[in-house]
């Protein structure tokens, strides 16, 4: 529904047309002028943000993104606007003895990463990587499939690569968080966490505190933050290093967003 919303009124307020009147000219005639402004894309993409008042974007990608052939022109076109975020969730589930992603990814660092020092020479090239493409932080999903305690562990308590059991890939998880989170600490970069929205027994952000102490130059940005408006505003108000971010809430339900202003005011 939210992603629905947006398309349809994001093509409302850039084309003029009303998809939702279900007039078949209507739709070509926004196809056509997609077409049109898609030959040019970064040329389209700054004439957008000037209709929309934005002056620059922030775009999550995964690391391969930063390992994707393109001309240098279209590259700093791109780079000139944009911001990129390193999503550091899928390093999370490299764990298992057979996994091509993590192979490709480790063939263009240089690093097979099967212990405590080449999993962080491994991570380390790809926050470097990202670095030297502008970006401004990282960002992770686990509140859709796990809690959000990161517990720290010494390099000796965790398993790296194998038949992993359910205690272990925790342990696993929660030690590649805290390297990418020291680094980001290190860089005074921003950690983006989805927070609520699904999973909602294991992703309210309580948890994230300990994090947020652990590393006090790493800005944790909670994400959506629906229904946990009250624990957001909390961390928010009381620790320095915490911030939110609505996103979706006044696309999903703006009464929903109403409430979450309400509550942040009165923090």
């Amino acid at each position: 529904n939210g992603i629905l919303q947006c398309i349809l009124r994001g093509i409302e307020k850039l084309y003029g047309v009303n998809l939702f009147s279900f007039d078949l000219e209507e739709w070509q005639k926004a196809d056509s002028l997609i077409n049109k402004n898609y030959s040019d894309i970064f040329t389209w993409y700054q004439d957008a943000m000037k209709q929309s008042n934005f002056s620059e974007l922030i775009r999550p990608v995964q690391p391969e993104f930063y390992l994707l052939e393109q001309s240098s022109e279209n590259k700093a076109n791109e780079l000139s606007f944009t911001h990129t975020i390193l999503r550091i969730d899928p390093f999370l589930d490299f764990w298992n003895v057979e996994n091509k992603r993590r192979d490709n990814l480790a063939k263009v660092a240089g690093v097979d990463p099967i212990d405590a020092k080449s999993w962080r020479a491994f991570i380390q090239f790809y926050t470097d990587l990202a670095e030297k493409n502008h970006t401004t932080g990282i960002k992770q999903l686990q509140a859709y499939s796990r809690d959000l305690d990161f517990k720290f562990h010494k390099d000796e308590e965790v398993r790296f690569r194998g038949n992993l059991n359910h205690e272990e890939i925790k342990v696993f998880q929660d030690w590649v968080m805290n390297e990418f989170c020291r680094i980001a600490n290190e860089k005074g970069w921003v950690h983006q966490i989805h927070v609520g929205t699904n999973n909602l027994k294991n992703s309210s952000p309580l948890p994230l505190e300990d994090l947020g102490k652990r590393y006090p130059q790493m800005k944790i940005v909670m994400l959506h933050c629906w229904p946990f408006f009250e624990e957001t505003a909390f961390l928010a108000k009381y620790r320095p290093n915490f911030y939110i971010d609505n996103c979706w809430t006044p696309i999903l339900s703006p009464e929903f967003f109403s409430q979450a202003l309400d509550t942040y005011l009165n923090f």
